[in-house]
């Protein structure tokens, strides 16, 4: 039979996860408690797990590559230097949700200023246009564009964190609107993108799982709480508008960098069928989080967007020696441990 037997540092370390303290079991005791004690952390954190929440950005990257998603998610890894495109983009959403919020102008450059925590991109050939002055720009271009005309819609909700806990989904949805033309629900999202915005990529929201989980996070909270709507007013959403904005290597926006698109429907069956798949992915990563070493490697994804994946790098690695490599990564500052909080990423 196994020694169950542990040193006594060790029952005190399984009790402090507990936050109890060793003075709880007399020291006979103590022993005879130790696999009782593996067992209740044990069913504790399967309670944990079973109430992680995703988002729409893990279970992307959870579809692009496992091996990726366990990396970002699970292990928490990330390059030291900001991602400069998705630096940009927050900022534009701080100053964009501040003007949505109805503040005066010194208050949205100065949300647009902090969001940008004194980044600098200039070393970078490809994205050295990336800079305050150009963040600030877009927004004051925003504003300009849309708020110096009367908006066709009544603001709902302004960039608001949401949850579904029984589907294991969560997200921040930029805004929701009521139209004044027809009276209806919108999800808009906005969107900074360096690709051309042509027909097709405006044609990819007619069939995006990010639209789908915002209109189920949407319609689930306005029927739960809903201190601004009537039991007269239908809280069915109606459809999905992106709020894009065109950024290039001239740094200085244009009229035509702003395009709103939409509304584009989603009926209640291409919606099931989307919530199948979220339920397909949400019970794997439930799956990887117990079980990482799982994880399969997607190689057809190690370049995209210009650029190779942060993590190549260590996919390279033989398996046999990867994770002491990953520990020696982390040491020397190429990675550092960064928690994805979804509930947090304004």
């Amino acid at each position: 039979m196994t020694d169950q037997r542990l040193s006594e540092p060790e029952i005190e370390a399984l009790l402090a996860r507990l936050e109890l303290g060793p003075e709880v079991l007399e020291r006979p005791l103590m022993h005879r408690a130790a696999a009782a004690l593996r067992t209740l952390i044990a069913e504790r954190d399967e309670y944990e797990h079973s109430f992680k929440l995703y988002d729409f950005t893990q279970l992307s990257c959870l579809g692009q590559c496992e091996e990726e998603f366990v990396n970002r998610y699970l292990r928490h890894l990330a390059r030291p230097e900001p991602d400069a495109s998705a630096h940009f983009g927050m900022a534009v959403h701080a100053g964009v949700r501040a003007l949505f919020d109805g503040l005066p102008q010194e208050a949205v450059e100065d949300a647009v200023t902090v969001a940008w925590a004194g980044a600098d991109f200039s070393a970078n050939e490809k994205k050295a246009h990336l800079t305050l002055t150009y963040a600030q720009a877009v927004v004051g271009a925003y504003h300009e564009n849309y708020f110096s005309k009367l908006q066709p819609f009544e603001m709902v909700m302004n960039e608001q964190y949401l949850e579904w806990p029984e589907r294991l989904l969560c997200g921040i949805v930029d805004r929701v609107v009521r139209s004044k033309a027809d009276g209806q629900l919108y999800v808009m999202d906005l969107k900074t993108t360096g690709l051309y915005l042509g027909q097709a990529w405006f044609e990819q929201w007619r069939h995006s799982l990010q639209a789908a989980i915002y209109l189920d996070l949407v319609e689930r909270q306005l029927d739960f709480i809903s201190p601004y709507e009537t039991v007269t007013v239908s809280n069915h959403v109606a459809g999905f508008m992106v709020d894009a904005i065109h950024i290039d290597r001239r740094g200085v926006p244009r009229a035509t960098d702003f395009v709103r698109a939409g509304p584009f429907a989603y009926s209640q069956e291409l919606r099931q069928e989307m919530r199948e798949l979220v339920k397909t992915w949400t019970e794997r990563a439930r799956f990887l989080r117990a079980h990482p070493e799982e994880a399969m490697k997607n190689p057809r994804q190690c370049y995209r967007f210009n650029s190779l994946c942060p993590f190549f790098n260590l996919c390279i690695i033989d398996p046999s020696v990867r994770n002491d490599a990953m520990q020696m990564a982390v040491t020397a500052g190429d990675y550092e441990e960064v928690p994805w909080i979804p509930s947090n990423r304004k």
